[in-house]
């Protein structure tokens, strides 16, 4: 179980979630899980590309994949819109809100922001040393991991990042800063780390 009682892997909407899944399998709940629907009818995604991120914020949900897929919707997941993304690779992970900024990152580094839900685009240099894995937001930061362990933070949403103190044992597959540690996981394990490396 992830934080707050859902299952890792998944974003959540009040009873609801959306999981992420690979090829191109999406499914969402809206009664904590005793029953599951599909969402293929309601996402374009005519590849059937996986699926590796979702993020939820209020009414926004994105998700995001291989070949650059990006998918974004405003009302909780009931309709989505595919977002022209300058990048062709896999995203890893994506986070996004309500005013329309949202960064995918993922593959050897590559990392991409928009402030319009997706209508322009910048890369963004965030000195990762590996594919981005994983994205969390701590308060006001958003904080993304790499797969060597490096942990960078951004201020400003996103558009750019400044590396921590903090690291974990590489390969790193996901994290979670909590509000006095910070909890990394990969193929050598758990591990618990004081909260003051973030910063």
């Amino acid at each position: 179980m992830a934080p707050g009682g859902g299952r890792a892997g998944e974003r959540h909407l009040d009873r609801g979630a959306l999981p992420r899944a690979r090829i191109g399998l999406a499914l969402a709940t809206r009664d904590g899980g005793a029953s599951w629907q599909s969402l293929q009818e309601r996402i374009d995604n005519r590849k059937q590309s996986h699926l590796y991120a979702v993020d939820a914020r209020d009414d926004t949900v994105c998700i995001a994949g291989e070949q650059g897929i990006v998918l974004r919707s405003q009302d909780r997941g009931q309709t989505f819109a595919r977002v022209d993304s300058p990048y062709r690779g896999s995203y890893f992970t994506v986070a996004c809100d309500r005013d329309g900024r949202i960064l995918a990152a993922g593959l050897n580094g590559n990392a991409w922001w928009s402030g319009d839900g997706g209508g322009h685009w910048q890369k963004v240099d965030t000195g990762a040393r590996g594919s981005i894995v994983a994205s969390r937001r701590a308060s006001d930061r958003l904080l993304v991991a790499d797969q060597s362990g490096q942990i960078l933070v951004s201020s400003d949403a996103g558009r750019t990042f400044s590396p921590t103190a903090a690291a974990a044992q590489a390969p790193l597959s996901s994290f979670v800063p909590l509000s006095n540690r910070q909890v990394t996981v990969g193929l050598r394990g758990v591990a618990i780390a004081p909260h003051g490396a973030m910063q």
